[in-house]
């Protein structure tokens, strides 16, 4: 198995041709190590999402690497000899095996061939946690949450995401209005009177997440919970588009959009580790004061395209906009962009 960067596996068959350089990474159940670490019979995760054993190593020399890029931005580096499993709708049989050096030698028709998404990772279990906050509410938070240093503060207009998230606090916490003025913003607050704000149970879970105190641009995803199980990594996800996802009305077409590049970068992790399809735009967003128009902070947005989309929101008002599945399944084939010369 051979790795592209943005944690996408790649297929192969026994003793078929595959180079890649000795930096490529490669996952494993026990994180991510290089290509040149990998052992005799260590395990690796392969493309169905399990495991399998390593049974041969063979080193191939110096070589000329080739990088090639993929059309959501995800890139990959081999020798010309590396074999791939590409897509053609113009085939009779659709699939076919191809050395890199065939692939590039159609230049002219070198975006029409894509390679196979990989199914959910799992990233072994006996290196996963249980959460110590639910996934979800995690989620939520990040997209919708104002973390200051004292307060876990969340605005909303949706009676919907009160009750959700009420039933996934614990028996002693409840969510409550900031004030008696306040329209749309809520809090989590203790049913009992605490000795001082630092009894807060989700307070002090925040804080030793680091997301207290951040401000939107600053906010990320604990490394922790991108590599949950597939169902937790999907509650997280769900969370994240339940807040600041959009689904559009006309299309059902999903997006994600954060001021924080790293949060942005974090999303796109997710949703390529469950077999999905991510792509970040940026921009700077414009808007009018006292009738000066300026220029607002930038902006990351994310695309998103995945084999069953209705899963990815349990908000009743943006889960119904969401196609059951696409109706052209191409756009769910990773599309070869561009090939070049790297070392």
């Amino acid at each position: 198995t051979g790795l592209v960067k943005g944690a996408i596996l790649i297929k192969g068959f026994a003793g078929t041709g595959k180079a890649q350089p000795l930096d490529s990474k490669i996952l494993t159940p026990n994180g991510w190590i290089e290509m040149g670490d990998i052992k005799l019979n260590d395990q690796v995760t392969t493309p169905d999402g399990k495991t399998a054993n390593v049974i041969g190593i063979f080193p191939q020399g110096k070589k000329d690497i080739y990088r090639i890029t993929f059309k959501d931005g995800r890139t990959a580096e081999c020798c010309k000899e590396h074999l791939w499993r590409v897509y053609d709708q113009s085939w009779k049989d659709k699939w076919k095996i191809k050395s890199l050096e065939e692939i590039m030698s159609r230049t002219k028709t070198r975006r029409n061939f894509k390679i196979q998404l990989i199914d959910p990772i799992d990233f072994g279990s006996q290196n996963i946690k249980k959460p110590t906050i639910n996934p979800y509410l995690l989620g939520y938070m990040i997209g919708n949450g104002s973390l200051t240093l004292d307060k876990i503060v969340f605005s909303t207009k949706d009676n919907w995401i009160i009750e959700k998230i009420t039933s996934l606090l614990l028996e002693d916490y409840e969510v409550r209005k900031c004030s008696k003025h306040s329209r749309y913003d809520y809090t989590i607050a203790s049913k009992i009177k605490l000795k001082s704000k630092n009894d807060n149970y989700y307070l002090n879970i925040f804080k030793t997440l680091g997301l207290m105190g951040k401000s939107s641009y600053e906010k990320f995803i604990p490394r922790e919970y991108l590599n949950l199980d597939f169902d937790n990594r999907i509650l997280l996800i769900q969370g994240l588009i339940d807040s600041d996802g959009t689904v559009d009305k006309k299309t059902g077409s999903l997006s994600y959009s954060t001021s924080s590049e790293q949060l942005a970068n974090d999303v796109v992790y997710l949703i390529r580790s469950i077999g999905g399809i991510a792509s970040i735009s940026s921009g700077y967003p414009t808007y009018t004061y006292n009738g000066v128009k300026k220029i607002g902070a930038k902006n990351y947005n994310i695309n998103i395209r995945y084999n069953n989309p209705t899963i990815l929101s349990k908000l009743p008002r943006k889960k119904e906009r969401l196609p059951v599945n696409y109706q052209y399944r191409d756009c769910l084939y990773l599309e070869i962009t561009n090939i070049e010369y790297s070392r």
